[in-house]
């Protein structure tokens, strides 16, 4: 009875070992699984910041575009009225001169 207890509490051992060893390799898998993740985690957000950087000097340019553009409308409106003063004028000179 002795030597059936000591092989079913060997055998009970090595199946733990088994199950230890077998927990330990998932264990690894998993670590390997999470620094590849952090390590695609890392890329991703250099790609990111990156895309950041693009963005903030994109709207940059186009903040200065668009202030370049409304000076230009600025600019034509003010010649636009000073033409239509003008044509106004010789459309009343002609008008008397008429």
């Amino acid at each position: 009875e002795l030597t059936h207890d000591l092989e079913i509490k060997e055998l009970e051992a090595r199946q733990q070992d088994a199950l230890d060893r077998e927990l330990e390799e998932k264990c690894r898998a998993m670590e390997a699984q999470l620094q590849e993740k952090e390590k695609d985690n890392l890329e991703l957000r250099k790609e990111l910041r990156h895309k950041e950087t693009l963005v903030a000097a994109l709207r940059s340019s186009l903040r200065t575009k668009e202030r370049r553009f409304l000076e230009e409308l600025k600019r034509r409106s003010h010649r636009v009225t000073i033409l239509d003063t003008e044509l106004q004028k010789q459309t009343e000179a002609a008008a008397y001169l008429s």
